[in-house]
């Protein structure tokens, strides 16, 4: 029923998109993170539901992505509630929409621009620094080709521009392009090859 409505709403997006004034629909829609499982220290997926007002589906999805996912501490130290969204970096990496549709294939198509010169200032110039304003990026595209692969059923291309990228010499892992080449589907390289180096290495994930 989630994906149907999704769908639905996807189409409705296409019909209604404009400027702010148009009328928006409320709806609960399902969006993917990754966070790390404390027991083994994986890194995983993990779906989460949102209120959005529709709005652009896709778009609303890809906000999500990038704020906090706050669960309850049973301990309360350090505090009573926790962000376990990796992608909710300290400064926060900015998504913006910039395009979507619905081809007659069904196939939803999003363009986004993700701006991370914040994260890379903050960071820093260093190999540990520029490796973790490196590593938030892809994490951050894992999560919005997760969550796009939720709400079309597997039926996506995602364009992603990431703006203040550090340099990537003398970096661990793949690279990852500022622009992409080629729209990111299930089946891209660059997904297949980013899941491999960072999710559920070792098999840690339930």
């Amino acid at each position: 029923m989630r994906v149907i409505r999704g769908l639905v709403a996807g189409f409705l997006a296409i019909a209604t998109w404009g400027s702010p004034g148009h009328a928006t629909v409320d709806a609960i829609l399902d969006y993917s993170i990754v966070y790390r499982e404390p027991q083994t220290d994986a890194i995983c997926y993990r779906r989460l539901p949102m209120h959005a007002e529709l709005g652009i589906p896709a778009a609303s999805i890809m906000q999500a992505v990038f704020s906090p996912a706050y669960i309850v501490n049973q301990s309360g130290i350090p505090s009573p509630y926790l962000d376990i969204n990796l992608v909710s970096t300290r400064p926060p990496m900015e998504p913006s929409w910039l395009s979507d549709g619905i081809d007659e294939a069904g196939t939803m198509s999003l363009g986004m621009k993700v701006d991370v010169t914040a994260l890379a200032k903050a960071n820093g110039s260093s190999v540990d620094g520029r490796q973790k304003t490196v590593r938030a990026a892809k994490l951050g595209l894992l999560s919005m080709a997760r969550s796009m692969n939720e709400l079309s059923r597997g039926k996506f291309k995602l364009s992603i521009q990431f703006v203040g990228l550090p340099s990537q010499a003398g970096l661990t892992g793949v690279r990852l392009p500022a622009v992409s080449r080629w729209p990111v589907t299930t089946s891209s390289p660059l997904l297949v090859t980013l899941e491999r180096e960072l999710i559920d290495v070792g098999g840690g994930c339930h």
